[in-house]
């Protein structure tokens, strides 16, 4: 059974936040990122920053100012579990962070948002749980490395540059408004 108190009613819930004004608040942005890892790491779940999240901190080496939320990858069908039981355990929620009701990407944290992208295991790599689009983690990126980001030691892929350009064509040019390719 879900512990209803610690999710959101609905996604509509976060809107006005992250999504409106971007990354504007870099404090706000980083203060959920750091915990939502620190969550993720105490219960021992394999993850990876992700899409601009991940750009932001190879490219900038801080977080893209339009974008609009924090993106974590969370790899494997053990740590998809140790995540929700995260949640359902109230340690998010400790930390002042929420779930969407009846997702498990959704997090937020006072008017910033964070997607906790779930990747279920799969012979050669993982596979995206999400179901607006189908995105493949192949073996190519794992091991996963550390990657000092913010004063921090964060999990990446290993070949940061492979994922990027999957993801973005030429991620070394700043295009604002260009979205990741699923």
């Amino acid at each position: 059974m879900m512990a209803d108190k610690y999710y959101q009613k609905s996604i509509a819930n976060f809107r006005g936040g992250a999504w409106a004004r971007g990354l504007k608040d870099k404090e706000a942005a980083k203060n959920i990122l750091f915990d939502c890892v620190d969550v993720l790491e105490s219960v021992g779940a394999e993850y990876s920053l992700a899409f601009g999240t991940l750009l932001g901190a190879v490219r900038e080496g801080d977080f893209i100012e339009h974008d609009t939320d924090i993106d974590i990858a969370v790899i494997g069908d053990e740590s998809v579990k140790k995540h929700l039981g995260a949640i359902e355990d109230g340690l998010y929620a400790e930390r002042g962070i929420s779930a969407a009701k009846g997702g498990i990407a959704a997090m937020v944290q006072g008017k910033m948002y964070a997607d906790l992208y779930p990747f279920k295991d799969l012979v050669g790599g993982h596979d995206a749980l999400f179901t607006f689009k189908k995105f493949r983690l192949g073996r190519m990126l794992f091991p996963l490395k550390k990657m000092d980001f913010l004063g921090r030691e964060f999990s990446v892929f290993n070949n940061v540059d492979h994922y990027l350009k999957a993801r973005y064509g030429d991620w070394k040019t700043v295009r604002k408004g260009h979205h990741a390719k699923f």
